[in-house]
């Protein structure tokens, strides 16, 4: 079996704003019982800070159910730092917001978007630009200040990722990882 993660991230998060999102994050989910406090984080079982907690299975009831709360590698990880989040193997060509043609090149704008600005993609079809962060694509990869990591969790709600985003902040994007 292969490891996967759905990681939330915010693209208008700052380094200056981030810490204090990232504290909202996980006290949203703490409160929310989403996930419980790691007693032995880094252990190699379950690296992560968070576990699962005990409301966790009312937003991932696609995969998560009470046998596999115990499987290894399962955690959640609040995230602040920049960083790309990126779908590895799942990975495809985001499409343009207005004519739905591929971006052929995007991949290749990860590291100066790491080091830089949002690049601002224009359409080789239609000729409309906008940044690389709002072209669709269920498997596009984001450069954030802040995320949160679903370590081989499946099936989360939308109306929780929605909620999750919006704790986040007001341009949030989910990421699919395969490895």
């Amino acid at each position: 079996m292969s490891d996967c993660a759905v990681i939330v991230c915010a693209l208008d998060a700052t380094a200056i704003d981030a810490p204090a999102r990232a504290a909202a994050a996980r006290a949203w989910l703490l409160e929310r019982g989403v996930v419980a406090p790691n007693p032995a984080p880094g252990d190699v079982a379950q690296p992560s800070e968070f576990l699962a907690g005990p409301r966790a299975i009312e937003i991932a009831s696609g995969f998560y159910d009470e046998s596999n709360r115990s499987m290894a590698n399962n955690g959640v990880d609040v995230l602040c730092a920049r960083a790309v989040h990126h779908p590895v193997a799942n990975y495809e060509l985001p499409r343009c917001p207005a004519c739905d043609v591929a971006a052929e090149d995007a991949a290749d704008l990860f590291p100066d978007w790491l080091e830089g600005d949002e690049p601002v993609v224009t359409c080789t079809a239609c000729g409309k630009a906008f940044p690389l962060g709002d072209w669709p694509g269920q498997f596009n990869g984001y450069v954030a200040e802040i995320a949160v990591r679903f370590n081989n969790w499946h099936g989360l709600s939308d109306g929780f990722l929605a909620e999750l985003g919006t704790v986040l902040g007001a341009r949030w994007r989910v990421v699919h990882e395969h490895l």
